[in-house]
């Protein structure tokens, strides 16, 4: 990837948020954020990641699919708001998906301290025998 990619990368996720930041529509369905970007084909596609912050996992998986249709649905006004803004020569398609990331990080760190906590009791236990 190249400076200029990383640049358009960035213009995009931040004018993507602005797009999204007065959307009552798009709160109204669950807190998320927009994590990362990717450039692909050549700059022709915008692949837009997001996570959202939900406790109840009945209703995350509910959330993630009215958010990812609302958000996809969205894309073409979201793509003629940046072409107004950024002289560039293209501007990409743009793709929403879901990015789990958050929550394995989040699982992962769970268990971490769960073996850390475990090490600690086994330590101290062999110190009182």
């Amino acid at each position: 990837m190249n400076w200029r990619d990383d640049r358009l990368k960035s213009v995009f996720l931040n004018e993507i948020n602005m797009a999204l930041a007065n959307r009552e529509d798009i709160k109204e369905i669950a807190f998320f954020t927009i994590t990362d970007t990717e450039l692909l084909d050549e700059g022709k596609i915008l692949n837009v990641y997001f996570s959202i912050f939900e406790s109840d996992e009945k209703s995350k998986e509910k959330k993630i699919n009215l958010l990812l249709e609302k958000l996809n649905s969205l894309s073409f006004e979201i793509k003629s708001i940046i072409r107004k803004r950024i002289k560039t020569k293209y501007v990409p398609n743009i793709y929403f998906k879901f990015d789990s990331t958050p929550q394995k990080a989040q699982k992962i760190e769970e268990i971490l301290k769960k073996i850390s906590s475990e090490k600690k009791d086994e330590t101290s236990g062999e110190g009182n025998k």
